[in-house]
């Protein structure tokens, strides 16, 4: 699977060019704002075209989810520790309505405790950081892993083979696309080296 995380800020024409990303083969977006409420929430789902919302996944407000008939839920890991005991009923909330429900792990030990309960997982990081600075890869390999892992941080057009020798069932992408002078052409070009094979 094929992944782009949107930038924690607002950006210029961000609609349109998830649109057109969409347009382009994008398989899924993570909606990641932790600084919108919930009314940029919905102002931002509103300017994504009806046929792709069912691609989108959300980091917060997981119940717009429903509302707008979307692709699932991601939990944070601070988020989903946070939960406790309370996290199998608040997987099942979402399980029951045929929400995928993800997580983010950045720690391989901890990731095999509990990968079995997601649909997909987000590891991170596997290559050093192109958004957050001072961020080093840890080169995670996953092959003897159950379930499915998505490869995050540093991903590049330059690294994706890399990725799928690790084990990884997919990419997730942000700083190639967003810190890139042209984001559809950066997308395009990732996607262009996509070699996963989606199961």
């Amino acid at each position: 699977m094929l992944i782009v995380i949107t930038p924690e800020n607002a950006m210029m024409s961000e609609c349109r060019q998830l649109n057109e990303m969409f347009a382009a083969g994008l398989q899924y977006l993570h909606l990641r704002k932790p600084g919108y409420d919930e009314k940029q929430y919905i102002a931002l789902l509103k300017g994504i075209e009806q046929e792709y919302l069912n691609k989108v996944v959300l980091h917060e407000h997981h119940h717009l989810c429903k509302s707008f008939g979307l692709k699932g839920v991601h939990l944070k890991e601070g988020f989903r520790e946070g939960l406790t005991t309370q996290l199998p009923d608040y997987l099942l909330e979402f399980k029951r309505e045929q929400f995928t429900v993800s997580t983010s792990f950045h720690d391989l030990s901890k990731l095999m405790q509990q990968n079995h309960w997601f649909d997909y997982a987000l590891l991170s990081p596997v290559f050093n950081s192109i958004s957050k600075e001072a961020y080093e890869g840890r080169g995670f390999r996953v092959k003897q892993l159950n379930g499915k892992v998505v490869g995050l941080g540093g991903i590049s057009y330059d690294n994706m083979e890399k990725l799928v020798d690790l084990g990884y069932h997919g990419a997730a992408v942000l700083g190639a696309i967003w810190q890139s002078e042209d984001p559809i052409a950066a997308f395009k070009n990732i996607k262009s080296k996509y070699s996963f094979q989606d199961v």
